[in-house]
């Protein structure tokens, strides 16, 4: 009795992990298209962008090359999805 709840318990951990970790890789994805959108912008305004605008720039195409190097984040996106955050930090 005991083995079969611990195993129940096991299985019902597992199962929420893994709902957990969908939604942080959810929101990972949500948060990159921010930058995404952000850098569309930037890149949209007249040049040259100013310091502040530049740095915002910079940062946010260095945040989507550190996320698009990870394979779980990179596995996680549609075919769109990659071909849209890897077009940007090109």
């Amino acid at each position: 009795m005991k083995k079969t709840l611990f195993i129940a318990l096991l299985i019902a951990s597992i199962s929420q992990l893994k709902a957990q970790d969908t939604l942080t890789v959810a929101q990972q994805i949500t948060s990159s298209f921010s930058s995404y959108n952000l850098i569309v912008e930037l890149n949209n305004k007249p040049q040259p962008l100013s310091a502040r605008d530049s740095a915002a720039r910079v940062r946010n195409i260095n945040h989507l090359k550190y996320m698009l190097a990870k394979p779980w984040f990179y596995n996680a996106l549609t075919t769109q999805q990659r071909s849209q955050l890897t077009g940007i930090v090109d």
